[in-house]
């Protein structure tokens, strides 16, 4: 990967959950991701590359107290290229309860299916590799540590009666990229010139975004080019031109440092 003029950031598994949505950023922002897999036969491990994801019905929260969903959880499967089989091979994403001295743990399998789509093999995930530009300095994690706070938060004060319906979602951009996609928000010209001309954006971006199940909210950008460890925030964009709540926006875009763009 440094070869390639890249670098790698290995990420750990942790959890089914987790992982998912660590993946998922990395291949919704177009990085393939190869995964460090250990199969349960006991034999050697081996590395698949990811390069898609299946999606199915966003399953529900069962803690009542969290009041946002991540669109991640809806993942079910991902596409891999295994040069054992060949490309485009499906495999199923399980949680799996490994037995430990004094207890269990659950953790995050695979289960790579071939042509006849039965169960070829079936590997724990030990981590994900992803090949990232060298200045792309913010993670997944950060962002997503981020983007769980701020969807909480908009449980209770931006949408309160969307609780539990609010949605979150992270991905990677450039620069040129965001202001692209923004001529789809539906801002105003003015609006629309102060993110495009008057905003200065870091060469990679981070982008949170939260929606409603239908449409979405507000979104966070956040410079992807620095090392601090608490993300650097460029904007606080208002999506939604129903959103009446705009006073707390305002006040989260003065408490990020961030400024604020309406429609």
């Amino acid at each position: 990967i440094r070869a390639a003029g890249l670098s790698p950031l290995v990420i750990s598994s942790v959890d089914p959950e987790n992982d998912k949505a660590e993946i998922g950023t990395y291949l919704d922002s177009g990085f393939p991701v190869v995964l460090a897999l250990q199969p349960l036969s006991g034999q050697d491990g081996h590395a698949v590359c990811v390069v898609g994801q299946k999606i199915g019905t966003l399953p529900p929260r069962a803690d009542g107290s969290i009041l946002f969903n991540e669109a991640s959880r809806a993942v079910k499967a991902y596409y891999v290229h295994d040069d054992r089989l060949g490309p485009y091979a499906v495999a199923d994403v399980q949680p799996f309860t490994l037995a430990l001295k004094g207890g269990s743990k659950t953790v995050t399998t695979l289960e790579i299916r071939w042509r006849s789509r039965e169960v070829w093999e079936t590997s724990i995930l030990k981590a994900a590799i992803v090949p990232v530009p060298v200045k792309l300095r913010l993670t997944a994690t950060r962002m997503r540590n981020m983007g769980i706070l701020l969807a909480q938060w908009a449980g209770t004060q931006v949408a309160p009666s969307l609780a539990g319906q609010i949605q979150l979602s992270c991905r990677f951009l450039t620069a040129p990229e965001l202001k692209r996609n923004s001529l789809a928000y539906g801002f105003s010209n003015a609006g629309l010139r102060r993110l495009t001309t008057n905003t200065t954006f870091s060469r990679y971006v981070g982008l949170i975004e939260i929606g409603a199940p239908t449409a979405p909210l507000f979104s966070v950008v956040l410079d992807a080019t620095e090392t601090t460890p608490n993300p650097s925030v460029i904007a606080c964009i208002r999506r939604s031109p129903s959103l009446t709540a705009a006073a707390p926006l305002e006040l989260l875009a003065e408490e990020l440092g961030a400024k604020k763009l309406v429609e």
